[in-house]
């Protein structure tokens, strides 16, 4: 990476500010850390959709979350839009999933709660 960084610098001082390709380097230059974070792990996504994509549907439902009645349950709210999507996102119907946990859950010990998760639904049944 560092030999990349190198030839991009180079390559940036024979191009006139206003060329694409000079944009093209300011762009990765100005994104550097994350791209190296990028390379060193595997886990990391090279972008955020995911995260825009479950934020769109928080912002099209804003008006209908005025009537959850208190902060309490404005918060419960959260935690189980943010399971659902993630059922999504890990492929789990999350119709399946929530009757499967709410089953469960009465029953099940508690430091081994994180087993219930929808990514590993499948491992539960």
């Amino acid at each position: 990476m560092q030999s990349l960084y190198d030839w991009i610098q180079l390559q940036r001082k024979t191009l006139s500010k206003h060329a694409e390709m000079a944009k093209a380097f300011d762009y990765i230059l100005n994104h550097w850390n994350a791209l190296n974070e990028f390379c060193r792990d595997g886990r990391v996504e090279i972008d955020n959709n995911i995260g825009e994509n479950a934020l769109r549907s928080v912002a099209v439902g804003r008006k209908n979350y005025l009537f959850f009645g208190s902060d309490k349950g404005g918060e419960s709210a959260a935690i189980i839009y943010s399971l659902l999507v993630t059922c999504k996102q890990n492929e789990v119907e999350p119709e399946d999933w929530l009757r499967e946990v709410i089953e469960k859950l009465n029953d099940w010990p508690s430091n081994q709660v994180h087993e219930l998760l929808p990514w590993n639904f499948s491992s539960v049944k």
